[in-house]
Order: C-alpha cells, then structure tokens, then sequence
C-alpha cells in the first residue's frame, strides 16, 4: 500500500433550501443520497491500493442547520465574502467550527472535496480556508459543480490548490504521481485547473470512458444518516447509462458526456447484486439523466431483471415520450417503485417554448398508465419560464387539477437560466436579453424581450409558486 494518505470530504449540505431555484412539496428525499462520484473515486483509488479516508459532513451539517434554523440560501449577502475571505457570519462559521478538527487533517498528502451543489460548494470554501491557516497540505476541489462552474470562481485559488473537471479518477491518480514524485509536469496532467501568478490554467480536458468505472465505494460512510425521511429506506446511487439523446432549451450539456452510453446488462446484474449484498440494501436510485431514451435497451434491462429475479426496487428518471402500457407494467413487475418525470408545464406552447417534444395529453397518458401499472410518480413542475403567460399558468393548473390522482410527489422549481446552458449561449433565439451574472454567479439574472424586467419575473413567478403549491397540496 502506498504510504501517501488521501482524506476525502463530502462538505457540509442542508435540506429544504430556499433559493436555488427548488421548491419541494411532499418529496422523496434525493438529497440524502451519498455522493455516486465520490464513492467512484474511493473505490477506484483503493483499487489503486492507496490508503484513502473519508469524511462525510452531511450528518453533522443537517443537525446543526436543524439546531440553528440555517437556511444557507437566506443568506445570499454573504455569497461574496465567502468566495472571497473564505468567510461568513457568525452562525455559519459556528457551524463549521463545530466540525472542524484540525488533528483530522494531520500526516495526509493531499485533501479533495467532492462538490455536487453550490452549497456544498461554499461550505468547502469555508473548511478550505480553515485548512490553509493550519497547513500547506494540497487541496483539490472536484465534483459535477466544478466541472460545470469552477472556472467562474478564479478566487478561491487563494484557499485551495486545483480543481479536477469531468471523470476525477485519471486525473486525480496521475495528480498523486506528481506529488509522490513528480514524474510529470502539472501542465501535461488532464483534466485540471490550477492558477499560475495571477493566470488560470487549464490542461487538456479528456472525457474517460464510462465503461471502466467500479462500483462505489461506501464503506465508510454513515449510511443511517442517508436514509430517506418518508420512510427510512436506504437508497442508494447507480449509474446504468449516461448521457441524454435530448436537448431542452433550459439544461446543460454536461461535459462529462461522451454520446449516450450504456452498461451490459450482464454487468448491471452483476453490480446491483454486489451492492445489495455489500451495503445489505434493496432500493436504488438510478441517477443518469434519463433511462428512457432507448426504449429497446430499458425494455431488455427490464426483461432482464426479472427474469434474473433481482428482487431490488429501483427509481429511474425517465422521458414520457418512450414509455407504453406494456414497459410500465413491466417495469412494475420487475420492482420499480417510483418514476420521476419532468412534465415541466401543463401548456403546450410552454412545452413546445422549452423543446420539451411531448404535449400534455401525452404527459397525462403517462401519469395515468404509471399508477394503473402499480408505480408511483415523482412530477416536476417548472415556473416562470422567459414568457409564461396568464393563461399558460391557467392550463398547468388545470392539468394538476385534472391529474392530480396519478401524482403521488412533486417537485416545483423556479425556471432558472444557468451559465453555459442552450439558452444562455443563444439568449435572442428564446426571447430573452441583458444577461447578467446573479450573486451565485453560475446563475444568470435576464429581461425578457418585449415583456418583463428580471424584477417583475421575480414577483411573477413567485406568485405562480403560491398557486401551483396551492393546487397541488393546498399549501
């Protein structure tokens, strides 16, 4: 075993925040799932034989929000200092006081984070900050958020060393080599950003075959504290595909993808079976995009399950444009329990706006065949997209009003214009103009064209919040 030691942390995360453009209304609970990434790497890594240690925040971080009413996302007037000083107020930095303990840094090599949200994000910052007071160990931030955005905060290199974009395994084993004995210059190492001077530099990036990638590892992690709330089922992560056929107008190209790709069916059987004799559970979250862009390849995954009698119940996030009666019930039969569906809006011209390529009749086809099948459904609304009118809310409503039996949760999010998504590359084509970084900065404030400033979009979509919560769950 190598005797350089690796500590990995999942930062600090709260539940149930305002902002960030979601809303929840008698959810499951996904934010309790363990970080599918970061258990990737510590498999991949102790494969590797090195000796890695893991620190899962979540916990800890959940009771003391619970303790001190902290909702991270009130407190926006502190975004830049954050990003700035690698500090906040009082009770946040109470927070992170709490657990923080400098002997646990002491004798590693190097310190990565893995980041899936902009809070986890800001909450690395702050324990970053905390170990750079007490030492000169390497620091690395990676994770989906870094991937996508890291290139937008150049200051936080004050407070850490690198970020790792895309797959982190490649980049972050030859990251190790440089550090155990420098065999090869930082620059010709993939897949890393790091500042030189006053520069940012990034190396070639490279997208990793998805095919290679080991189970998670979870070993380490308090997986009691990743039960879900409704009902204390622990669910855990996996991946069978990657990737996504689609294009709506308001999602980013992640720059991980490499086409749509696709595990054997052999080799899903094969894992699932491994993690659920490992980690004693019976429930996972399928967390790719969206499992139903081949209808051929889920109807003989389906067909697979059951006939290799799995017995495992599963939750996929699916597109209804390739779902039938016959895959449904399927689907029941071999133990999927919960469907998510982005329906998005009630109004065909609000579908058609966001290339969505379904209508409601076909969305409430779905819905209905879903729960006829035996199947629950997990719906997603959106607000406030660049022109929604009166009567396009009316028709949202009246699709709840109408629909309301087939849906069991949902998930109402405020419309949002990420940095780098279809829209923001291409703002007139979707009607909207004056684009300007919010605090956040990965987040993009916008007026639309001929029609309302970004500060009448805030108190329109908001009272279409109230509303759509109101019919939905009369809140």
């Amino acid at each position: 075993m190598s005797k350089f030691k690796i500590k990995l942390i999942v930062p600090p995360s709260f539940k149930q925040l305002e902002g960030d453009n979601v809303q929840y209304a008698e959810y499951l609970d996904y934010y309790s799932l363990p970080v599918y990434g970061m258990g990737v790497l510590i498999s991949f890594l102790r494969q590797k034989d090195y000796y890695v240690d893991v620190q899962d925040f979540t916990a800890q971080s959940e009771r003391s929000a619970q303790e001190s009413d902290l909702y991270l996302y009130d407190y926006t007037e502190f975004f830049t200092q954050i990003l700035t000083t690698g500090r906040a107020d009082q009770k946040i930095e109470t927070i992170v006081d709490k657990i923080f303990n400098p002997a646990d840094y002491k004798g590693f090599g190097v310190v990565g984070f893995s980041l899936h949200h902009f809070g986890h994000f800001l909450f690395a910052i702050l324990l970053a900050r905390k170990i750079r007071d007490m030492s000169n160990i390497p620091i690395v931030f990676g994770g989906a958020f870094i991937t996508i955005w890291g290139r937008l905060y150049p200051e936080v290199f004050d407070f850490i060393n690198y970020m790792i974009v895309g797959d982190g395994r490649q980049p972050f084993l030859k990251l190790l080599n440089y550090f155990e004995n420098g065999a090869k210059a930082k620059a010709t190492i993939p897949n890393l950003i790091y500042r030189e001077g006053e520069k940012l530099i990034a190396t070639e990036f490279i997208r990793y075959s998805f095919h290679d990638i080991p189970i998670p590892d979870f070993t380490d992690l308090d997986l009691n504290s990743c039960r879900e709330s409704l009902g204390g089922e622990l669910v855990l992560p996996y991946e069978p595909t990657r990737g996504c056929v689609y294009r709506c107008s308001f999602c980013i190209k992640n720059p991980m993808e490499n086409g749509y790709q696709t595990k054997s069916y052999d080799r899903i059987i094969k894992e699932l079976r491994e993690m659920k004799e490992k980690y004693d559970c019976e429930r996972f979250q399928f967390c790719d995009h969206n499992i139903a862009c081949s209808y051929q390849y889920l109807d003989g995954l389906v067909d697979v399950f059951i006939t290799e009698g799995l017995e495992i119940k599963w939750r996929p996030f699916m597109d209804i444009r390739k779902v039938d009666k016959k895959l449904l019930k399927k689907m029941s039969q071999a133990g999927c329990e919960v469907i998510f569906y982005g329906i998005e809006s009630g109004s065909d011209r609000m579908l058609e706006m966001i290339h969505k390529g379904q209508s409601s009749k076909q969305a409430a086809k779905v819905l209905r065949w879903t729960k006829e099948a035996g199947i629950k459904t997990l719906v997603a609304f959106m607000v406030g997209y660049p022109h929604e009118a009166e009567s396009d809310v009316i028709r949202t409503i009246k699709f709840i009003k109408r629909n309301r039996g087939y849906i069991d949760f949902a998930v109402v999010r405020y419309f949002g214009i990420l940095d780098s998504n279809f829209m923001s590359k291409n703002p007139l084509e979707y009607g909207i103009r004056n684009l300007r970084r919010s605090l956040s900065r990965y987040m993009l404030e916008y007026d639309e064209v001929g029609g309302l400033s970004w500060e009448q979009k805030i108190i329109q979509r908001k009272k279409t919040m109230r509303r759509i919560m109101q019919v939905l769950w009369g809140k």
